[in-house]
């Protein structure tokens, strides 16, 4: 169902931007889902940088691309990372996200958990296949920016 606009229902709900609606809608049988569309991506991004994690579960079911990219190179994986969330890590993760894959910076996820000093983050994007030697276009690698956490420092540099 679409409004005068051509916005479905989802849409209008982004645009409040009502997480908890969205949430409800998605539940929904009567409501178009098509998660190829850009604002499906757009909203799994926001639902990630919420920490809103039933919702994040529900968008990645409906077959929200968990390696879309934002405008910044970024992805919901990046934005878990930053987050320190582990939890939404593992969901995308598991729900096929690249581990890997670089921003327009060049940093991956890895990169972000060593320069904040996340140690259960990076454990976990480690166990799932991270490339602990992925250089930044600058050469940097994960270890560099690890220098001041010497726990995280010591797991680096096991890999």
């Amino acid at each position: 169902m679409a409004d005068r606009h051509g916005k479905t229902l989802l849409e209008s709900a982004l645009s409040i931007p009502q997480l908890g609606v969205v949430e409800i809608l998605l539940g929904r049988d009567d409501v178009e889902w098509d998660p190829t569309r850009k604002f499906c991506e757009k909203l799994l991004y926001i639902a990630v940088e919420a920490g809103y994690h039933a919702l994040i579960c529900g968008l990645v079911a409906k077959g929200v691309d968990v390696n879309a990219v934002e405008n910044d190179g970024t992805t919901p994986l990046y934005i878990a990372a930053l987050r320190n969330d582990t939890k939404t890590a593992a969901v995308l993760l598991n729900s096929g996200a690249d581990v890997d894959l670089q921003d327009f910076e060049t940093w991956t996820p890895l990169h972000y958990a060593a320069w904040e000093g996340q140690l259960e983050m990076a454990k976990l994007l480690l166990e799932n296949g991270a490339n602990v030697h992925a250089e930044t276009d600058e050469g940097e690698t994960a270890l560099f920016y690890a220098f001041k956490y010497n726990e995280l420092k010591r797991l680096l540099e096991k890999y």
